[in-house]
C-alpha cells in the first residue's frame, strides 16, 4: 500500500465506494475503498498515514467492533464515521471511543469533504507529535548513566554546582556530560531543554 496520504473508505455497499470515491478523487485526494474492515487490515499497516471513512453498519464487523480491531492492531488514524440516521446513538458510543466524527447519510459532498480536511490536519499534528517523541525518545536511549543523572538534576532546575555536589564530581565534568546530553538531545540550553522535552518522558527521567 502506498505510502502517500490516504482516504480510506470502508464500505460494503460497492455503489457508495463507487461514488464518494468518484466525489473525492475529484478533490484531489488520494483514496483506497475496500469493502470491509478484514480487507483494509488485509492490505494496509499502522504506519499508513492518512483519515478512515467508514460505514457504521456492517456485516461480520460492525463500525464499533471495527474501531476497536483497528486500535488493537496499533492503528492511530482519526476515523469518521458514516450512520443511517437510526444509527446516531452507536455513532455517539464512537465519538466517545476516541472516533473523530460522524456524517449522516446521505452525506452531502462538501460536508464530507470539509470533516475529511480537518480530520487529515489533525492527523498531520499527531503525526509530528509521535516524531517529536520518537526522536526525543531515541535521544534519551544514547544517554549514558551518567547524563541521564545530569539530566534528571538540571531538569530540577540545580545549579551545576549542586549537581557537581550531589554527584561528588568537579564542576567541569558536570558542563562536559551537560554539554553531551545538550548535543545528543538536540537542544542548546536548560531553558529549551525544559520547554521541550515532552511531558511523560520528563516524567521518566524525574522519577529514575
Amino acid at each position: 500500500m502506498t505510502s502517500e496520504i490516504t482516504v480510506f473508505l470502508i464500505d460494503d455497499d460497492p455503489d457508495v465506494r463507487q461514488a464518494l470515491s468518484w466525489l473525492l478523487r475529484a478533490h484531489r485526494f488520494c483514496v483506497a475503498t475496500f469493502a470491509s474492515v478484514a480487507d483494509f487490515l488485509a492490505a494496509v499497516t499502522p504506519q499508513a498515514r492518512g483519515v478512515i471513512v467508514m460505514d457504521l453498519r456492517m456485516p461480520e464487523i460492525d463500525g464499533l467492533d471495527g474501531q476497536a480491531l483497528l486500535r488493537q492492531r496499533g492503528f492511530q488514524l482519526p476515523i469518521l464515521f458514516l450512520t443511517a440516521h437510526g444509527d446516531v446513538p452507536s455513532a455517539v458510543v464512537a465519538l466517545k471511543q476516541g472516533a473523530f466524527d460522524f456524517l449522516e447519510k446521505p452525506v452531502e459532498g462538501q460536508a464530507l469533504v470539509a470533516r475529511i480536511q480537518e480530520a487529515l490536519a489533525f492527523e498531520a499534528k499527531l503525526w509530528s507529535e509521535r516524531q517529536r517523541e520518537a526522536q526525543w525518545a531515541e535521544g534519551l536511549a544514547k544517554l549514558t548513566e551518567r547524563e541521564r543523572e545530569v539530566l534528571r538534576l538540571t531538569l530540577q532546575g540545580l545549579p551545576t554546582k549542586t549537581i557537581a555536589d550531589r554527584l561528588g564530581i568537579a564542576v567541569r565534568t558536570v558542563e562536559v556530560h551537560r554539554g553531551h546530553l545538550f548535543e545528543k538531545l538536540g537542544v542548546k540550553s536548560a531553558l529549551e531543554l525544559a520547554a521541550q522535552m515532552p511531558p511523560h518522558l520528563r516524567a521518566e527521567i524525574e522519577a529514575s
